[in-house]
């Protein structure tokens, strides 16, 4: 191809250059959709109505939203990666223990990055409000 690529849209009302951002951004929604496939949060399900595709695209989109925001927060702290996040966010539990009416709510972890990310990001005090 020699470099060149070939655009074929049926969007008229913008011009070349505004077509040509567009198709470079459509990379950050392919990223977005790989990552939540390929770690678990979300799974491909295919949908006919348009209803239906934008509630499914609306769900994968914020799903992706809050791994990136938790994952932007531990970074501040530590060098990880965004696959790694999961992983890590798995470890963190928050346990329900009841005797009679009273109601208990702790969180327990799995192993020492949890913890570790439960004090980067505050989380304790999350389950004290």
């Amino acid at each position: 191809m020699l470099g060149l690529n070939a655009l074929f849209t049926s969007i008229s009302d913008l011009n070349a250059e505004d077509i040509i951002e567009l198709y470079r951004k459509r990379n950050r929604v392919e990223h977005c959709f790989r990552t939540i496939n390929s770690m678990g949060i979300a799974f491909p399900i295919y949908h006919w109505t348009p209803q239906k595709i934008k509630v499914h695209m609306f769900l994968s989109l914020m799903a992706y939203l809050f791994l990136a925001l938790i994952y932007n927060e531990i970074r501040r702290y530590r060098e990880i990666s965004l696959a790694s996040t999961i992983d890590i966010m798995k470890d963190i539990m928050v346990v329900y223990a009841a005797r009679g009416k009273k109601v208990i709510e702790k969180l327990d972890f799995k192993s020492e990055n949890g913890k570790k990310v439960t004090r980067i990001m505050n989380l304790d005090q999350v389950m004290r409000e």
